[in-house]
């Protein structure tokens, strides 16, 4: 056994903090798994937009139809709005 003045000397004791940090693996992960969320709430967002778009087109394209067909002018102002 060393004596105890060189034992200190060659292994430093390092104080521990009482509650560890994460690994950089589980703090990626989980850093990762925050992203992933707010990417998929962006993308639910995006995709209703994307299908009201498509929705109102189709409506304005059924109403310029039904006013082509339909000679009243009253039906235009109908198309005029929706675009």
């Amino acid at each position: 056994m060393l004596p105890d003045v060189i034992r200190r000397i060659i292994v430093r004791e390092v104080p521990i903090s009482p509650a560890p940090s994460p690994s950089a693996s589980a703090l990626y992960r989980r850093r990762r798994d925050e992203f992933e969320a707010q990417r998929l709430t962006i993308h639910k967002r995006w995709n209703l937009i994307a299908n009201l778009r498509l929705l109102s087109f189709a409506a304005l394209a059924a109403a310029g139809w039904w006013a082509w067909f339909e000679p009243r002018p009253v039906k235009w102002v109908l198309v005029a709005v929706l675009a």
